[in-house]
């Protein structure tokens, strides 16, 4: 009898025991890098012993994650929704281990709130008080933080949630956002200006002056914003400067420099030598909160309930 050549299964050959956390942080930092050798020196693991391990992983799975070619990693289509789900789960796992180590030390656990005083410091009291009712041993930490450094400290799980406004979510998978609450833009045009004279300004009026905004390093989405509520009103917006904060634009504003657009409750800021004038044709503003759904603190899923209460009372 002759003996043909065994075909190759490269899968269901390995028993399907548990995958161990270990070989999950392995095959993310391979996806990362979509080098073995890259992978390898950053875990400062042997290639082949990685290699190896990324095999079995996959024969685990019985699954493909990469495909390989030409000395060239790829992942599979397979592979990219175990990666976005593995990172939810090491990231959730990273989050449980801390509140066992908080727990062991007898803490009560925190909440930590990301938010821009300029903008949002008038949102917190009217949520805060509830909460502090039902978690009175929660400590509660609040941190004015620009958009990009609430999306890095959500992220990196230093802040739970966060409060933006018309800001560009990152396109990660695992990020929830809800609008919470609903305004009206201002005009803010230099005090000395004619159009200071004007109880409500049309938009297309501010069309032949320069505009000042927030700077795409600080506030993701905020030059688009600008470009598609003037547009809009028919022009292109001329934008000479972007800053990082509310009070910069304004004082910009009463120095002559230019006129901007801001959310109405920024008319609290100081603002001499710079008045607010409302729209004709309102500009509408929202301000969302955002967290990571992997995150079931029970504390923040209650926070998030009054916040849902308390603000659509007012709408």
């Amino acid at each position: 009898m002759r003996i043909g050549r065994v075909p190759s299964v490269p899968f269901r050959q390995v028993p399907n025991p548990l995958i161990e956390i270990r070989h999950l942080h392995y095959f993310v930092t391979v996806a990362e890098e979509l080098s073995v050798t890259r992978a390898a020196l950053k875990l400062r693991l042997a290639q082949p012993s990685l290699t190896r391990q990324i095999r079995n992983l996959e024969r685990q799975l019985d699954v493909p994650l990469f495909t390989r070619a030409a000395n060239k990693l790829t992942l599979t289509e397979a592979g990219r929704f175990f990666l976005e789900r593995t990172r939810r789960l090491l990231t959730q796992a990273s989050a449980d281990v801390q509140d066992v180590r908080r727990l062991s030390l007898g803490e009560n656990g925190s909440l930590n709130i990301g938010y821009i005083a300029d903008m949002h410091y008038d949102l917190l009291p009217t949520t805060l008080g509830g909460f502090r009712k039902v978690w009175p041993d929660v400590s509660l930490n609040l941190l004015d933080l620009s958009v990009t450094e609430q999306f890095k400290a959500l992220a990196e799980n230093k802040i739970d949630l966060c409060f933006v406004g018309e800001a560009r979510l990152p396109t990660d998978a695992g990020w929830q956002s809800e609008v919470v609450l609903h305004g009206n833009a201002m005009a803010v045009i230099p005090q000395s200006s004619p159009l200071a004279q004007t109880p409500t300004l049309r938009l297309k009026d501010l069309a032949p002056l320069p505009f000042i905004t927030m700077g795409e390093t600080f506030y993701p989405g905020s030059r688009a914003w600008l470009q598609r509520v003037c547009g809009t009103a028919g022009f292109v917006p001329k934008i000479s400067h972007e800053v990082d904060r509310a009070p910069t634009m304004i004082g910009l504003v009463s120095l002559g420099m230019g006129v901007t657009l801001l959310p109405e409750t920024c008319m609290k800021l100081p603002h001499e030598g710079a008045v607010f004038r409302p729209l004709a044709q309102p500009v509408k503003t929202r301000i969302e909160i955002v967290w990571r759904e992997h995150n079931l603190s029970r504390p923040l899923q209650h926070f998030i309930q009054i916040v849902r209460e308390r603000f659509a009372a007012s709408q």
